[in-house]
């Protein structure tokens, strides 16, 4: 494994140490409260990392996941229909790759949902289309459940739309992109698929931050939903993805951690 695979999985797994006993019971839906890290030898070898840092560290403090103080920033402000604001930021960890993180107002655990990836990871997803990464982030306020879907997509893009649980919900778009170098492991971790998709992979990716709220409460009679995000580029052409299913309900494992919001007890 190369030098920044061995270097992200020793911060993060040494993260993950100090930080798993008393978050242990924080888990929900898109925050968890240990590492997964996902290193695969096929062509979508990389790390993707789910990480429950708090956010002064995410910006200032030592971890790999920090932002450095010149590296590229991008916040993205949304209110839902119930009147919770949520705050969407997208920037360049010191590692290298493109990190997101979201969080509502009033947010009563410390760490917000984290997800970083590095370059060579978007890259490879982006040879299949266009969306680079999705997350669902469900919070509890004013006694109802809430609901944000915010992700990734190529630079290219000029509209997304969430298609989830029977509703077409246009998501807001932001015109800053960020950047980020593609830095291809070594060739001889690499399956013969491997080093093909490496060899098509650009230096640099570029993308752009999306998000929708839904309507407070629009999935408590589900179990699972199921999105399809609708990206369309700058060339006229759409493409449709579909994540897999997603727990939004207490009977299959949903914790939703609560957000007090402005000027509310929670």
């Amino acid at each position: 494994m190369n030098e920044v695979l061995d270097t992200i999985e020793r911060e993060l797994m040494i993260a993950v140490r100090r930080s798993n006993g008393r978050r242990r019971r924080r888990r929900s839906l898109g925050m968890f409260a240990a590492v997964v890290l996902s290193v695969g030898a096929t062509a979508g070898l990389g790390v993707a990392a789910v990480l429950d840092t708090p956010i002064e560290r995410l910006f200032s403090g030592s971890t790999r996941l920090a932002k450095p103080d010149r590296a590229p920033r991008v916040d993205m402000r949304l209110v839902d229909a119930g009147g919770l604001g949520w705050t969407v930021t997208t920037y360049v960890p010191k590692f290298g790759g493109i990190a997101m993180t979201t969080a509502a107002d009033g947010l009563e655990v410390e760490t917000p949902a984290t997800v970083a990836r590095n370059g060579f990871t978007i890259a490879d997803g982006l040879l299949r289309g266009p969306l680079a990464g999705a997350e669902l982030d469900v919070v509890r306020s004013g006694g109802r459940y809430h609901y944000l879907y915010a992700g990734t997509v190529d630079a290219s893009a000029t509209r997304v739309v969430v298609r989830i649980a029977g509703e077409r919900l246009p998501a807001t778009l932001t015109s800053q992109t960020i950047s980020a170098p593609v830095e291809a492991p070594d060739p001889d971790t690499l399956t013969p698929h491997g080093k093909k998709v490496a060899a098509r992979v650009p230096d640099e990716v570029s993308v752009r931050t999306f998000g929708v709220t839904l309507t407070p409460n629009a999935l408590v009679r589900r179990r699972y939903v199921r999105a399809t995000i609708v990206t369309t580029l700058e060339d006229g052409t759409t493409h449709r993805q579909r994540l897999a299913p997603q727990c939004v309900n207490t009977s299959c494992g949903l914790r939703a951690p609560k957000a007090a919001g402005p000027g509310r007890a929670g």
